[in-house]
């Protein structure tokens, strides 16, 4: 008897919490609490990008709810589709990066590269600047993504956007949604000896991503087991952490890091000539030493990756923004910062001033007042 009525308790707790459940899913996060919406990915000619033309708005927490749109080629942008045809005296520029060019954080029609856009355009100059941008891709990939994707749009002009967990990630596997769907280098004997080739995108565990619970406490609300696992595992983020890497950690692979963004540069270098198009660098800045958090270090600190890739961006003869200084010198002055308190993806105003030295290596003030007086 006594069995029977624990056992009968034990369904009815069962039965509440599936109830529970199910209330929540179907209707308090998808009606009253609304969580971020997920777009669906897909692989094609080898490369990792998004299903072709989704919307939907992320939202985290409620420091912003910015709409998405993926266009007709699989990138969030707010041009609907990327022609490969090109409109005669129409300039095209694209633009490679991770999450901060995908830039899911603003609305799809604000990003660096409609900014830049909208910025030639007021100059005079008549321009179309397509962007590919991927969650979680390294500099490895960024390469990859030249290669298979942006060349079949032959672009006049190619930006890549740096930052700082590009390097030792072009190398070294990490956990990640989709992260073996990146290509990465093969490092021996301190030179680059091939390729791992990126893994169709399977896409497992997308029922539960898709789930209006999960989208909700995950990705709205920034839920995650991350810290709670590295506690049980004896790790935790540790006190050189910033700008998304641990600093000590990523550069104990300096050789690494200076052999695989020797090559990549140099592939870049080497594609620019080939096809014929302009490349420019910009990287993000050291934002935690902006704010007084860190002291600004260029040899053992954050900035020593901005050293890094600007050095080979210089050898194999490509122009490098530093976003550092322009960051900086932009806070002495408005102090506005460049992110959101509980995301360190740019905010308008980052994406604003990156726009803004984009503008300025495409369309230098003095060229610019040239073409104004003709």
């Amino acid at each position: 008897m006594r069995f029977k009525s624990v056992a009968q308790n034990l369904m009815l707790i069962c039965a509440s919490c599936l109830i529970f459940g199910l209330a929540l899913e179907f209707v308090v996060f998808r009606y009253i609490l609304l969580p971020a919406d997920q777009p669906r990915n897909e692989f094609v000619n080898g490369v990792i990008k998004y299903r072709a033309n989704q919307s939907g708005v992320d939202r985290l927490g409620n420091d912003y709810a910015h709409p998405f749109q993926i266009n007709a080629d699989g990138w969030n942008s707010g041009h609907a589709d990327y022609r490969i045809e090109r409109e005669p005296g129409v300039e095209r520029i694209a633009i490679i990066g991770d999450s901060y060019v995908e830039a899911f954080q603003v609305p799809f029609n604000s990003s660096l590269a409609e900014r830049l856009e909208a910025n030639l355009q007021s100059a005079g100059r008549k321009s179309e600047v397509y962007r590919f941008g991927i969650s979680g891709a390294p500099l490895s990939q960024y390469l990859h993504m030249l290669e298979r994707e942006v060349l079949a749009y032959k672009p006049d002009k190619v930006a890549v956007l740096l930052v700082h967990n590009d390097f030792d990630e072009s190398f070294r596997f990490v956990s990640g949604r989709y992260t073996s769907s990146y290509r990465k280098l093969v490092i021996k004997d301190g030179a680059v000896a091939g390729y791992v080739e990126p893994e169709a995108y399977q896409g497992s565990y997308e029922p539960l991503i898709q789930t209006a619970t999960y989208r909700y406490l995950r990705l709205r609300q920034g839920l995650s087991l991350g810290p709670v696992r590295q506690l049980l595992l004896g790790g935790g983020v540790g006190q050189d952490y910033a700008a998304n890497i641990s600093i000590s950690a990523v550069l104990s692979e300096r050789e690494k890091i200076n052999v695989a963004v020797d090559y990549v540069m140099q592939r870049f270098s080497e594609l620019s000539r080939q096809h014929g198009f302009e490349i420019v660098f910009l990287m993000d800045a050291d934002r935690g030493a902006i704010y007084g958090h860190a002291r600004e270090d260029r040899q053992g600190g954050v900035l020593a990756l901005n050293e890094i890739a600007a050095a080979a961006a210089k050898r194999h003869g490509m122009p490098f923004i530093d976003l550092h200084p322009v960051f900086k010198n932009d806070y002495a002055r408005h102090a506005r910062q460049f992110e959101y308190k509980r995301d360190w993806h740019w905010n308008q105003h980052a994406h604003d001033l990156a726009a803004a030295s984009l503008t300025n290596w495409v369309a230098p003030p003095a060229k610019t007042a040239e073409l104004e007086n003709k």
